[in-house]
């Protein structure tokens, strides 16, 4: 390991900025400090605009920070390649997205399926089971051979977690699972997306504006004037 320690995830000094239509820049992060330990799991809340959806891209290498450091399992990602960073991303990071990000064409199955098409190399078979298990995991078990038009907003959303978790990722975005779902429904996700992480040790980011899916994570964080903020013990 190199000066991360034990993190998955750890940034230093980060910066965050958005080029504007205008010409301008926006900042919405700067000197931004992240630790995520395996198995552990941070929660960012915020304001709607503050940059959460932002960070959360940057932290998966989707996009890159204008300033500071970032390590992912122990490599120095800050200024690595493109391509590099598509293979760290298949390899290594599970991402739900806000918009679910399904395929229209493709069953319910094979959008659980393609990050192993992408990414992990797995057996056809084992690669079918652990997809299946995971859709059975979020309550979708029969759905696999549906498209995403013939599913509602929060059978997508669980569709997006089943595909997160499906390689056994070592680092887990998220981007408000839970924000089409019902309460029952979204405990019950959120409940099986920790336990997974924990289960395989890996580390976890969700971006949230729910106080309840925020407490059950083991750290919280506002981002806020363009810095993460903890909250200050009682």
């Amino acid at each position: 390991m190199t000066e991360d320690g034990a993190a998955v995830l750890r940034a230093r000094s980060l910066g965050v900025q958005v080029p504007l239509r205008s010409g301008g820049v926006l900042t919405l992060g700067s000197g931004l400090d992240v630790d995520v330990a395996p198995g552990r799991s941070l929660a960012v809340v915020g304001r709607s605009g503050c940059g959460k959806t932002t960070l959360l891209a940057t932290l998966g290498l989707l996009r890159k920070p204008s300033a500071g450091r970032l390590w992912l399992m122990g490599e120095e990602v800050t200024a690595i390649s493109d391509a590099r960073a598509a293979r760290l991303r298949n390899a290594r990071i599970g991402f739900v997205f806000q918009d679910y990000s399904l395929v229209a064409h493709l069953s319910v199955l094979e959008n659980v399926l393609l990050p192993v098409e992408y990414g992990a190399r797995m057996r056809r078979r084992e690669a079918r089971l652990a997809a299946s298990a995971q859709l059975d995991a979020v309550g979708l078990a029969g759905f696999e051979r549906r498209r995403p038009r013939q599913l509602s907003g929060g059978e997508q959303q669980r569709v997006a977690v089943a595909r997160a978790l499906v390689r056994g990722p070592q680092l887990v975005l998220a981007d408000e699972p839970t924000g089409a779902l019902d309460t029952s429904t979204g405990e019950n996700v959120m409940a099986h997306l920790l336990a997974a992480c924990r289960q395989s040790n890996a580390a976890a980011v969700v971006v949230t504006h729910d106080d309840a899916v925020a407490s059950e994570l083991d750290e919280r964080a506002e981002l806020r004037d363009g810095a993460l903020r903890r909250p200050v013990p009682a």
